[in-house]
């Protein structure tokens, strides 16, 4: 930051420390160059470029927008298909008719360990 900004280390840590200021108090403080919104700095960015200011430029949002299942395919290493299908299967598993037909199909197997016993809560 004070590099780019030509600003001295000890002056950008007075001025820093997490503090959130107006566009009017940033420039003023050296902290922006100019006031504006997002078409003044597409347009400087053209300038910057050195392409013609009134040239149409396509715009890419970075990073791209993702589906909620893409990312969490990313958190965890898998495909966007496989975690579309563990929550489609978290959902159906979720489904009390679903909870019903599980506890009986264990009940059937006879495996005590496969059962679930209910008691009611301790005062």
């Amino acid at each position: 930051m004070a590099e780019g900004r030509k600003l001295a280390p000890a002056r950008v840590r007075e001025i820093a420390k997490g503090r959130v200021w107006t566009g009017a108090q940033a420039l003023e403080l050296g902290l922006v160059d100019k006031l504006g919104g997002f078409d003044t700095a597409v347009a400087d960015a053209k300038v910057l470029a050195k392409l013609d200011p009134k040239a149409a430029v396509t715009l890419k949002l970075m990073p791209e927008k993702k589906s909620p299942f893409e990312s969490l395919a990313q958190a965890f290493g898998g495909a966007e298909a496989s975690v579309r299908d563990l929550g489609v299967l978290a959902q159906v598993l979720g489904d009390p008719r679903t909870k019903a037909l599980l506890r009986e199909a264990r009940l059937s197997t006879g495996k005590a360990e496969d059962q679930t016993v209910l008691a009611p809560a301790l005062p």
